[in-house]
């Protein structure tokens, strides 16, 4: 008769897929007690516009990095809106194991509520937008890099 083993839970196993497990586990618990250890992330504000646009001139992180604003274009669906004052924007795609795809949009933009260039109603936003397509509730979806 052989002894059948539980491990982890009740999940089931060999001994050397507990260790995994509780390898990960550890890991993860190591990373979340960490993560308060870690610095906040700082940007200096710079002086505001004194040209009447009203957005920092620039942001500049604790390593001496500077993203200085760069007016975007007028937006062809409202073109009496002012433009968006940006100051990093970054893209990026990837295609998914089902035929899908998943897309990665980044930014630190200024703009004005309302869409109207009113004074004091200036908004700076660090926006992070995921949009995946192809995607069944409650399925995973293999892999696009190959694991070896």
């Amino acid at each position: 008769m052989t002894k059948q083993h539980t491990y982890l839970g009740g999940q089931g196993g060999t001994p050397k897929a507990f260790m995994l497990r509780a390898l990960l586990a550890c890991l993860a618990a190591l990373l979340v007690l960490t993560l308060p250890l870690a610095p906040p992330a700082k940007a200096q504000l710079s002086g505001l516009d004194t040209e009447g646009a009203g957005f920092p001139g620039w942001y500049q992180d604790s390593n001496g990095l500077k993203l200085k604003g760069v007016e975007g274009e007028v937006d062809p669906a409202d073109p009496t809106a002012p433009p968006e004052t940006i100051y990093w924007s970054a893209a990026a795609s990837m295609p998914l194991g089902n035929g899908g795809s998943a897309d990665l949009n980044m930014d630190l933009i200024g703009y004005y509520a309302n869409d109207v260039a009113t004074p004091g109603e200036e908004i700076i936003a660090a926006t992070i937008k995921v949009n995946a397509r192809g995607l069944t509730p409650g399925q995973s979806t293999p892999s696009p890099i190959p694991t070896a």
